[in-house]
């Protein structure tokens, strides 16, 4: 499928990971002693005034929206293009940026990014356009929601750092995913515009992957049945409210589940045909290990692979 190749440069800005638990906490213990002694309880009033509340920006509307253009406006037949010809994304980070989305009259973008704009709680501006490869929603301190996003079948998408965002939508036509993340996201509880899904799989020159870290997501059951590609990942890190997974089919490369504090139940990982590298379950405080460990039994893996179950809860699986 065409639409399923990105290009190799959005590989080489796909950011490497490893399966150890990241935090990202502040550690003013470098700076505060620069501050001088007068003025530390105003630089502690002011860190805690700070949080994460929404900053005035007087260019977007009382409900945090910059526009919401007529559909009818957009043209199916061309792309808007990055604004650098030396770049392969059209970026939206600031009023400009989207002034020219607003206005644009072609009706595709290839690869979007849309990237620490202060004050934007939605995503209308993107309204009537269609994203062919994929997206990636970073560091938006005041998103709430991502109405006005619309994803191609076939492409991926990335969620990161939007401490606030609550509500994802614009999956809806999407059976076949290349990707997807959602990273930080601390306030996203559900996850139904994944109900389409049927695939995640990468391409050629690609790995797919399927990563929630830092989520309040409750179940995945939107994905009940999915297929995984062989050329997938999947990583579930810091989910504090995940109890169960869904059935999911296919083949996989690695698997990490870890720290997700609420997990008891990962029996849908029984219906892999294969694993063809790591498996690992660790810190899981609510799942058994010997669950854990019948499930492993049940999975076909490579003579390499490497299984890794540990620091879970203790107990008998046996009544």
């Amino acid at each position: 499928m065409g639409n399923l190749r990105h290009s190799t440069k959005l590989q080489a800005n796909e950011l490497s990971r490893t399966t150890q638990v990241s935090t990202m906490a502040y550690n003013t213990s470098n700076w505060l002693p620069l501050l001088p002694a007068t003025g530390l309880l105003f630089g502690f009033l002011a860190i805690a005034g700070c949080g994460n509340q929404a900053k005035e920006v007087d260019w977007l509307k009382e409900d945090g929206s910059y526009c919401t253009p007529d559909p009818q406006q957009r043209s199916e037949n061309c792309y808007i293009q990055p604004e650098d010809d030396d770049d392969y994304e059209v970026k939206i980070k600031n009023k400009e940026d989207l002034s020219r989305i607003c206005d644009a009259t072609c009706g595709k973008i290839r690869y979007l990014r849309v990237a620490a704009v202060e004050g934007l709680r939605d995503l209308k501006a993107l309204t009537g356009i269609k994203i062919e490869e994929s997206a990636t929603i970073s560091s938006n301190p005041n998103l709430e929601t991502t109405e006005g996003l619309r994803m191609s079948d076939g492409s991926g998408v990335r969620f990161e750092y939007n401490r606030e965002l609550e509500k994802i939508s614009g999956f809806e036509e999407v059976e076949t995913s290349s990707s997807f993340v959602l990273e930080d996201s601390p306030q996203v509880e559900e996850l139904s515009t994944l109900s389409n899904v049927e695939k995640i799989e990468g391409g050629e020159d690609f790995t797919a992957r399927f990563r929630m870290e830092n989520t309040g997501v409750k179940d995945l059951q939107p994905l009940d049945g999915v297929t995984f590609g062989s050329g997938t990942w999947l990583y579930l890190l810091r989910n504090r409210s995940l109890e169960k997974l869904p059935d999911i089919n296919g083949e996989i490369i690695h698997i990490t589940l870890q720290t997700n504090e609420r997990l008891t139940d990962i029996d849908g990982l029984k219906n892999l045909s294969k694993v063809h590298g790591s498996f690992s379950v660790i810190n899981n405080k609510s799942l058994k290990s010997c669950h854990a460990q019948e499930v492993a039994d049940a999975i076909d893996f490579h003579e390499e692979s490497e299984i890794r179950i540990r620091d879970n809860a203790s107990g008998s699986c046996t009544e």
